[in-house]
């Protein structure tokens, strides 16, 4: 894989990153209804931690990639490596 790509894809992964982060903490956060099943709550849980984890993966192969392509495009995996950053320490003090 070329350098410029994987930085690309290093931005477009971070990008990703946040709005899967952000689903599953506002999916975590939701109060339910009254009355709403048990199960369904728990099913909603486990889709809020499965997007979650998704967001991580998307972070660590973001961070990954944006160390592949420092050489070549410098500017863009440093932007990817603080988007991914920044999320992890959002997550970990809100969440």
């Amino acid at each position: 894989m070329k350098q410029a790509t994987a930085a690309n894809l290093a931005v477009l992964f971070a990008a990703l990153a946040w709005m899967a982060l952000f689903s599953g903490a506002t999916l975590l956060i939701a109060d339910p209804r009254p009355g709403t099943p048990s199960a369904e709550i728990e099913a909603t849980r486990h889709l809020a931690l499965a997007i979650e984890c998704a967001g991580y993966l998307l972070i660590l192969c973001s961070i990954w990639l944006s160390g592949h392509s420092f050489v070549a495009a410098r500017w863009r995996s440093i932007l990817a490596m603080l988007a991914c950053l920044v999320a992890f320490g959002v997550q970990i003090y809100f969440g």
